[in-house]
């Protein structure tokens, strides 16, 4: 009767309202995948599901990608969890659920959520809505507040999400790249490179491979005529670009009978400072 509703009237929207009068935090709204795939095929309307804690319109991209993942007989379940509600913020994971597996990505489709704000929210002017990943890693994904006590965001995929401060969202945002910052400088400090040469007619070959794990943006070359000093405090070659491995092809500056020393570090900038891989394990060559 929905889709038959839809046909007749050349409908833009189709609405689900599951509200209800009671205060709940979770909703479930369960649909035959056989209606989601009339939908598609006869209508070009989009879906609006309405729970109690949010509003959920999913366009006809994403019905489509959720639809091709039912298979005919079985049900599509949408989901929206409350799983925090505190004056900072509010949390919500939103799910559709098949038999064939959860839908996180919407390939291209889109679906606009209205969150019903609590009032200690409600209250503060500059909201901002985050999308928090796997890792609990939280990205801000934009937003708009209403004046009928709702956020609105828009989604290409579902995951967990929350509505809070613009304030707040930013200093936890800087907290985390801070301590990601740390993360990454501590592995680029700890990387380990290995150093090789090889002789040749008129020039020395270097050959370096560092440790996996993390980048460097380039590599500097250091040369010296003795093994423990003398390299001085600039590279004596950079290369263009980082890299799993390396190479250097000295050609110049170049004494017969003289033994010539090399090391190589790896650079990275991280949060515009300059960090530095281990030394590599020295390599020389006597020139004949």
């Amino acid at each position: 009767k929905i889709v038959e509703k839809a046909v007749e009237n050349n409908s833009k929207e189709i609405v689900i309202d599951t509200t209800t009068a009671k205060d709940t935090t979770s909703a479930e709204v369960k649909l035959l995948a056989d209606t989601i795939q009339k939908i598609v095929d006869k209508t070009t309307a989009d879906i609006v599901i309405k729970t109690d804690n949010a509003e959920v319109e999913l366009d006809q991209a994403a019905i489509k990608e959720i639809a091709k993942t039912a298979p005919v007989g079985t049900s599509i379940t949408l989901i929206v969890d409350k799983t925090k509600d505190i004056e900072s913020a509010m949390h919500f994971e939103l799910k559709i659920v098949t038999d064939a597996g959860i839908v996180k990505d919407f390939n291209g489709g889109k679906a606009i959520v209205k969150i019903n704000l609590n009032k200690a929210l409600n209250a503060i002017e500059k909201l901002i809505a985050v999308y928090i990943d796997d890792n609990g890693k939280y990205h801000k994904i934009g937003g708009e507040k209403n004046t009928d006590g709702t956020y609105s965001f828009t989604t290409a995929h579902f995951s967990e999400y929350a509505v809070m401060s613009e304030e707040e969202a930013d200093k936890i945002l800087k907290q985390q790249d801070e301590e990601y910052n740390a993360y990454l400088e501590k592995g680029v400090k700890n990387t380990t490179i290995k150093l090789t040469s090889t002789l040749g007619k008129g020039f020395i070959k270097l050959n370096w491979k560092k440790s996996l794990g993390y980048k460097v943006d380039y590599y500097e070359v250091y040369k010296s005529t003795k093994r423990y000093s003398g390299y001085g405090t600039e590279p004596y070659y950079e290369t263009k670009q980082g890299g799993i491995t390396g190479w250097y092809k000295n050609t110049k500056e170049l004494k017969k009978g003289t033994r010539y020393y090399y090391k190589v570090r790896g650079v990275r900038d991280i949060a515009g400072e300059t960090v530095y891989t281990q030394w590599s394990t020295k390599a020389w060559r006597l020139v004949k």
